[in-house]
């Protein structure tokens, strides 16, 4: 009837927002951000059912 998925299988979209700090480097890009930073935001709003599994795990 069912069965047990390790998490390292799913996958999913997800929206990150970037975690700036005190100043911005004027090199990041839409192209370059996920590269250049270390530290994200996860938006609860874009998939709710989502993140609250993963704020728990």
């Amino acid at each position: 009837l069912g069965d047990i998925i390790p998490l390292s299988q799913l996958h999913t979209f997800v929206h990150l927002i970037p975690r700036f700090g005190q100043t911005t480097d004027c090199q990041l890009t839409q192209y370059n951000s996920m590269e250049l930073l270390n530290e994200f935001y996860l938006n609860k709003y874009f998939d709710k059912n989502m993140y609250f599994p993963l704020l728990l795990a």
